[in-house]
């Protein structure tokens, strides 16, 4: 019997991605930012994927801001604006290693 289960082409290109963070000493994380597109500020919330929970994460973002964070792929957040008028939800769909950058507009 096998010991690891069989690899797909995107696990593949995600463990090399990974190895290659490690072996430079980098964390293994994917960095995503938000940019606040809208006239009002905004604040990013994580949507953890046992609960649906969503956990703030982010400071105020004011309009024109960027928001920066290490995330994971796969890892889906929820944008709100202070009414909570507002809701964009993203997807990391980034590998290790790489960056994603989401705007937040209606």
């Amino acid at each position: 019997s096998a010991i690891l289960p069989h690899l797909t082409l995107i696990h593949i290109r995600q463990l090399e991605l990974a190895i290659t963070a490690l072996m430079k000493g980098e964390d293994i994380h994917t960095h995503v930012s938000f940019m606040n597109s809208l006239s009002s500020p905004i604040q990013i919330h994580w949507i953890n994927p046992q609960t649906n929970e969503e956990v703030l994460i982010s400071n105020v973002i004011h309009p024109g801001s960027v928001e920066v964070q290490m995330s994971h792929p796969g890892h889906r957040f929820v944008a709100y604006d202070p009414e909570r008028a507002v809701r964009k939800e993203f997807l990391v769909d980034a590998n290790y290693g790489e960056k994603q950058h989401f705007m937040v507009e209606l």
